[in-house]
């Protein structure tokens, strides 16, 4: 497979994107046009057709295909620095089709609706988990250590801020209290999912990470083995080897259903 790095506006992606059927962008991606009159929006769409075919003639058709029918999806969003700046969001999408692997980020616009650019990159399929991981904006391991619920525990720990609920962990109680009460510099949530089943939608698998970045400490991975949340510190080394572990559960499951 050839080598694929391009970056196309918003509009170019949209334009791109519809030659799949599947509705304006894909999952998790947004898109508002800027031009309020429909003429001006044809021609402009129609503008960017042209460049589209003058630029890249059908080297983007395999990354679009495995857009549209991955055996892997992989959804990143989130966001870092200040939360409530739309530029500081995360919105990127690793798909995984075969031997080919392909990763798209958003550059975010002015406001949660809109966008500026797309990038899409060839990466190789069985590295998709490192480069994920690298695209993150980078971040130490947390110093705080694993920090784990007792069983039996219900309480929502992943939003918990109060010291009294410190001697519900198992981890050092000052630890406990350090992460609770840190400021959070960024945040995020990364799907790993089954591109498609033979058995419908129910049959598909899906997984979850999610990560928090505290300021002046470092990342934590969120995963919740026996659906309690534990928080492990990560690097992107780390964090890399915990998507991969999602992975392989879905290429499980896509196995088992060939059998």
């Amino acid at each position: 497979m050839a080598a694929l790095s391009c970056r196309l506006s918003d509009l170019e992606f949209v334009v791109a994107w519809a030659r799949m059927r599947m509705g304006t962008v894909p999952r998790p991606f947004v898109f508002t046009s800027r031009t309020p009159l429909l003429a001006d929006y044809r021609r402009e769409r129609a503008e960017a057709a042209e460049r589209l075919r003058a630029t890249w003639g059908s080297s983007l058709d395999d990354g679009l295909a495995a857009m549209a029918c991955p055996d892997i999806r992989v959804v990143i969003t989130g966001w870092r620095g200040d939360e409530r700046d739309p530029r500081c969001r995360i919105a990127r999408l690793a798909v995984r089709s075969g031997d080919r692997g392909f990763v798209i980020d958003q550059e975010p616009g002015e406001t949660l609706w809109h966008s500026v650019a797309f990038t899409i990159i060839a990466v190789d399929a069985l590295g998709l988990a490192e480069v994920v991981s690298r695209t993150l904006p980078e971040q130490p391991a947390g110093s705080l250590g694993r920090l784990e619920p007792r069983h039996g525990d219900g309480f929502d720990h992943f939003y918990a801020t109060s010291p009294a609920h410190e001697p519900t962990y198992d981890h050092d109680a000052d630890h406990w209290q350090r992460f609770a009460e840190s400021r959070v510099s960024g945040a995020g949530v990364i799907e790993i999912e089954q591109g498609r089943s033979r058995f419908g939608p129910r049959g598909i698998t899906r997984r979850r990470l999610e990560w928090r970045d505290l300021d002046r400490d470092g990342r934590y991975a969120i995963v919740t083995p026996d659906s309690r949340p534990v928080f492990e510190p990560v690097d992107r080394n780390r964090l890399a080897a915990l998507i991969n572990t999602e992975i392989a559960e879905v290429v499980r499951a896509i196995k088992d259903e060939r059998v």
